[in-house]
């Protein structure tokens, strides 16, 4: 791949052509040579990282899990290098009225509980495996408890999400991004 880093990026809105813009200018200005590919979803980015077209992804946390197994599946391995500052203490939290009768996890159970986007790792599928860590069930034939979706965002995780997600054991190297 030369000795220019070449990072792969989603397209999920039209500002991340400027956004990539600005990062290479950035960059080449610091004296790194770079430059980056965009793609129109996250699954293509993958095959193209673990077949080492791209040097590197900025992913969203399934996506990095995607391409720690396909690369695994491969005898290869991926690597989280870095994450964004602002993403560092993301925290999923469970939020009830102060009057209400609910006292923990448990009591959930038969209510319904509110979640974000399908593909929100904080909004929805790191809040709902700890339900389930807990007991409750929220999806199934023996579901006992309602989740309802609002799904404002779908897609558009890449905004708020790591570059890759760390593996257990592992301590995060954050960055600060540059200056927009």
């Amino acid at each position: 791949m030369g000795g220019t880093l070449l990072m792969g990026a989603v397209a999920y809105d039209p500002k991340v052509v400027t956004i990539w813009e600005g990062f290479r200018q950035w960059l080449r200005a610091a004296g790194m040579p770079f430059d980056f590919v965009l793609y129109s979803h996250y699954e293509r980015q993958v095959e193209e990282l673990v077949a080492g077209r791209i040097d590197a992804a900025w992913n969203l946390p399934l996506a990095a899990l995607r391409a720690e197994r396909l690369a695994a599946a491969q005898g290869r391995s991926v690597a989280a290098v870095l994450m964004r500052d602002t993403d560092r203490d993301l925290t999923s939290v469970v939020v009830t009225r102060a009057d209400s009768d609910l006292a923990s996890l448990q009591d959930l159970e038969g209510r319904t509980v509110a979640v974000g986007a399908v593909d929100s790792p904080q909004a929805t599928l790191i809040p709902l495996d700890h339900l389930r860590a807990a007991g409750l069930r929220p999806h199934g034939p023996d579901a006992n408890m309602t989740v309802r979706r609002f799904e404002v965002g779908v897609g558009c995780t890449a905004i708020t999400s790591a570059v890759n997600v760390t593996p257990p054991g592992r301590s995060p190297r954050a960055r600060s991004t540059p200056p927009a």
